[in-house]
């Protein structure tokens, strides 16, 4: 077993939906030695579980990685390299532990994951996107049957 840098993030921040609070980070991989380049970090804590379940989300610079990975927690996921110049395949990820039953992970597509709470019912929804040199960006979206979606878009140079 590896030994993986702890992240760094620049930029915290928190949403809350009714009792449900979540902290969010959003900064860089130290791992420059990565086979595609330092990433940047998109971190979506729940506040309330503990400060060992930090689930967050690389991107790679030039736009082609998106991986959920976890810290604290036991995460497994299928063998599936990225080839230089082809589209990322999804990469099924499992969380396992004490928030197993707790948080559902859907990973749809390369640009899109969703995941469900299930004590609350939240479903928060992380888009991320880029356009020619302009900043990429990672879009979360929470939202319940019974009440509107809200937005939050955080920016970060690609």
């Amino acid at each position: 077993m590896t030994t993986t840098a702890l992240p760094i993030f620049d930029t915290t921040g928190y949403v809350q939906f009714k009792n449900a609070k979540f902290d969010i980070h959003v900064g860089r991989s130290p791992d420059e030695d990565s086979s595609i380049g330092p990433k940047t970090l998109f971190a979506l804590k729940p506040a309330e579980v503990g400060k060992n379940a930090l689930f967050y989300f690389e991107v790679g610079l030039d736009g082609t990685q998106w991986e959920l990975q976890s810290l604290g927690s036991v995460v497994t996921k299928a063998d599936n390299p990225v080839v230089p110049g082809e589209a990322p395949v999804p990469r099924p990820v499992a969380l396992v532990g004490d928030n197993a039953t707790r948080f559902k992970w859907k990973t749809g597509d390369a640009q899109v994951t969703t995941i469900e709470d299930i004590e609350s019912g939240l479903v928060w929804t992380l888009c991320k996107g880029f356009e020619g040199n302009m900043p990429g960006f990672v879009t979360l979206e929470k939202r319940r049957s019974d009440d509107e979606s809200q937005l939050w878009k955080f920016e970060f140079q690609a």
